[in-house]
């Protein structure tokens, strides 16, 4: 049984999800209703992306995926017409639609929100992530390669000359797309192409603490920022430790405060090493005016009452 009230969709039906480069087909997803809703998934291939590219047209409240929007587009539903060339420069939005939507992990037994699947899979998997993303990018490398020598060779009118130059020659030049580069990082071989996507998500990637300015991997980032010990204020940037973090922001000098008088009408906010000099010389006296005749006005009606009291009080003679 799936959480908080949501069920597996009864018709099972299989979906391709995609998330960042990678995609798989799964049945272990769970949601309201009986299927995935139509405006979860890509309008072209009936995919669920985790980004998608709004569509302007009379499809307005759909999308595509990231490679979808790579061919021209016909709505048969809506009538619809986009062409690859107007999506060039669309920018890909987070799928909103699907913040309902949860699925199990590719990795695990987890179920988790289908938008937050993709932070789960790199910090609790970040190897098999890594293996996953090279798996991929290799199908789709094999998949997208142009025909080897051999094959050009057996359509050629040529393929004897050039045959028997290549048994002849001295020295044989490979072409540099056959060359695996390999990532600076866990020194895997990849795909030219998708090495720099690699090289930004690579678990064995050294990045910084924010915190203590440390410099470790990216793999164990997370669990490092359980345990450390220093902090930065969010206004100021200084370093400290975290016992420090919650007595500093209360003298902070970057820190933004209200004017104390904000509580007679003053709506200026400013750093806390600017606004005193605010309190001090810009006037308040109009924001006091109301208060004080509201004041006026209250002993005014308050008079009545108390002099017919301190009547009743006055000995009788």
């Amino acid at each position: 049984m799936a959480s908080k009230g949501r069920t597996k969709a009864s018709r099972k039906d299989s979906v391709i999800f995609k998330v960042e480069q990678m995609k798989w087909l799964s049945k272990d997803y769970y949601i309201y209703g009986t299927s995935i809703p139509e405006k979860i998934r890509c309008h072209g291939c009936r995919c669920v992306s985790n980004t998608i590219y709004p569509l302007e047209n009379e499809c307005q409240g759909h999308g595509l995926c990231k490679d979808c929007k790579k061919n021209d587009f016909t709505c048969h539903n809506h009538g619809g017409h986009v062409t690859a060339e107007a999506l060039r420069n669309a920018v890909g939005q987070t799928n909103n639609a699907a913040k309902k939507l949860e699925i199990r992990c590719l990795f695990c037994e987890s179920i988790k929100g289908f938008l937050n699947i993709k932070d789960h899979m790199y910090e609790e998997h970040p190897r098999l992530v890594a293996a996953a993303l090279k798996r991929f990018q290799k199908t789709k490398y094999e998949q997208e390669k142009p025909a080897s020598t051999q094959e050009k060779h057996r359509t050629s009118p040529l393929t004897w000359r050039e045959d028997h130059f290549s048994q002849n020659a001295d020295v044989t030049v490979e072409s540099e797309d056959d060359e695996a580069a390999a990532c600076e990082h866990c020194k895997e071989e990849w795909d030219a192409r998708e090495l720099g996507e690699h090289e930004k998500a690579c678990p064995q990637k050294k990045v910084q603490c924010r915190d203590c300015d440390e410099w470790i991997k990216q793999e164990q980032l997370l669990n490092h920022k359980k345990s450390c010990q220093f902090g930065k204020c969010n206004f100021c940037n200084e370093k400290m430790g975290k016992e420090e973090m919650t007595t500093h922001e209360d003298i902070c000098e970057e820190k933004k405060i209200p004017c104390c008088y904000h509580t007679y009408g003053c709506n200026e906010e400013d750093k806390r090493k600017n606004i005193r000099y605010h309190e001090e010389y810009d006037s308040h006296a109009l924001f006091f005016l109301p208060k004080i005749q509201e004041l006026q006005e209250r002993i005014r009606q308050l008079e009545p009452p108390i002099k017919a009291i301190m009547k009743r009080l006055q000995p009788s003679k």
